[in-house]
């Protein structure tokens, strides 16, 4: 993980697909502070000076990568003139390590004076991954109008003047490893008037200090099959996880860690509390940072990592090693939530990484939408059985009092059933 949240803000690469401005291919097209919109845009040393102008030339329906290197762009409202296609998305990667363009560092759009930093609208499959956003009098990334399948993974968006990410009428949209912060709206919003959000996922987000609620679902048609998984939810102005009533149906949420939350944790009338679900503070190591200020033009050292006795902290957070699922089954390996930069392994900590560059969409593995069946399998199975087992539990039986079936049971769905067990 890196030192500061300077580098903790960096990190949000989407896709990893070639491609082309005409023809029938893709193309791979190069941002950077010394480029030129005269440039073509083909190569780092021919690199675009706008992400805008790179957006406008990715045409067609395939699968072109927009690599951006290092440094502040003021400009908002971007939206490309193309969409990806199933399983390879139209990807906008900030590259924060420099491996592509030669500029590493935060990848920063600036968009004070516009509506939008991001402004996915009616181009399905596209990702937005690796980008610190600020400063948009809207929402910081608003994917609507039928942006199906959109990804927004591996980015900081903070100080907004209303959501952080707002989702709306377009189905499968997955929100993965973000941080999320002092927005002047809500953190994480789905819903709809049409079509609704349905299939949408907010998996191991870290959502903290907005203005109004959390993560938010309400829609006109109700949203089928979210899922909401490994989140930490703190602190927010209104309710932490806000679904309100008849807005979802078939909705999964375990292993997140919501608590703090002015308005109440959850919306009681909509959802309660997981099975698996934690409380408590998070234990960040200094969210507003050595300044005492968050987000705003001093964010780069709001420090959100996660306090752990192993890395030289005196506590342990209740996040780490919180969720029954694998490290490897998120795509995080080399990603961290400590102060010393050790990667995560084992168990997956809650909420954000640093220095991840996954998406769980571009490259080899299964399909997204078979990823998430099976997370939500696993979290439905494992609410099932610790349930049982507190009801059973409450009765003096069942695997709370036999030794090698509560282990197993903990190993299966995660640490937090030794606290159902007692």
């Amino acid at each position: 993980m890196q030192p500061r949240l300077a580098a903790l803000l960096v990190a949000c690469a989407v896709g990893t697909t070639a491609l082309v401005a005409s023809g029938a291919g893709a193309a791979t097209f190069y941002v950077r502070i010394s480029g030129d919109d005269a440039n073509d845009g083909r190569t780092a040393a021919r690199a675009f000076r706008t992400i805008s102008r790179a957006a406008e030339v990715a045409l067609g329906r395939r699968p072109h990568t927009i690599h951006v290197g290092a440094g502040r762009y003021q400009e908002g409202n971007i939206n490309p003139g193309g969409s990806g296609r199933p399983g390879e998305p139209l990807a906008f990667v900030a590259d924060w390590d420099g491996s592509r363009t030669g500029d590493a560092g935060a990848v920063l759009v600036d968009a004070s004076g516009f509506q939008n930093g991001f402004r996915i609208s009616s181009r399905p499959w596209v990702a937005i991954n690796g980008f610190v956003i600020r400063g948009a009098t809207e929402a910081g990334i608003d994917v609507k109008s039928g942006s199906d399948r959109t990804t927004v993974a591996n980015c900081t968006i903070f100080s907004n003047g209303s959501r952080g990410i707002r989702v709306r009428d377009s189905t499968g949209v997955l929100v993965f490893n973000n941080l999320v912060y002092a927005n002047r709206g809500t953190g994480i919003d789905f819903g709809g008037e049409i079509e609704g959000a349905s299939e949408g996922a907010a998996i191991n987000n870290t959502v903290y200090a907005n203005d109004l609620d959390g993560i938010r679902i309400e829609a006109v048609v109700p949203l089928q099959a979210m899922t909401i998984l490994n989140n930490v939810v703190t602190d927010n102005s209104g309710v932490g996880l806000n679904l309100k009533e008849g807005s979802t149906t078939d909705f999964i949420g375990q292993w997140n860690l919501v608590s703090g939350n002015a308005s109440g944790d959850y919306n009681t009338t909509g959802v309660a509390r997981g099975e698996l679900d934690l409380a408590g503070p998070p234990l960040f190591v200094a969210p507003a940072g050595t300044d005492g200020t968050l987000g705003g033009t001093g964010h780069q050292d709001d420090d959100f990592r996660l306090r752990q006795v192993s890395a030289g902290e005196g506590s342990d957070s209740p996040a780490v090693d919180a969720s029954a699922l694998p490290v490897k089954q998120l795509s995080l390996q080399g990603a961290s939530t400590r102060t010393d930069g050790t990667p995560d392994s084992g168990n997956t900590d809650l909420g954000f990484h640093l220095q991840s560059k996954a998406d769980l969409v571009s490259g080899p593995g299964a399909p997204i939408e078979r990823r998430l069946k099976g997370l939500r399998r696993r979290a439905s199975q494992c609410e099932r059985k610790t349930e049982k087992a507190r009801t059973d539990r409450e009765r003096g039986r069942g695997v709370c009092f036999q030794t090698g079936a509560r282990k197993r049971l903990a190993h299966r769905c995660g640490p937090v059933v030794e606290a159902v067990c007692g």
